[in-house]
């Protein structure tokens, strides 16, 4: 393994491997960031997120061929991430794809 500080880091051909037995069964891969807009003066403090700057909360779904598979952007930077999930799921408005049972 390498070491960075005081910690112990798998070297690359381990993480790999450990990388591939995290992901197995998994068909797609999620993810959250916040895009940087512009938005009118009085919307501002609704879309100032935690970083400091106006932006909005976008979620991203693709599969293993880096094929995006869904995309969601519009909620506001200051809305939790977990707030922007579990609305996504739950409100059939979002047409979250959710897996057969």
């Amino acid at each position: 393994s390498v070491l960075s500080g005081e910690e112990s880091v798998p070297a690359p051909k381990a993480s790999a491997q450990a990388w591939v037995d995290m992901v197995k069964g998994c068909v797609r891969m999620m993810d959250g960031t916040h895009i940087k807009c512009i938005v009118p003066s009085e919307l501002q403090a609704a879309f100032r997120n935690r970083k400091v700057f106006t932006g909005q909360n976008v979620i991203a779904i693709v599969d293993f061929e880096l094929t995006f598979t869904y995309l969601l952007s519009g909620w506001e930077g200051s809305v939790h991430d977990g707030r922007v999930l579990h609305d996504t799921i739950y409100n059939p408005a979002f047409r979250f794809p959710h897996l057969p049972p």
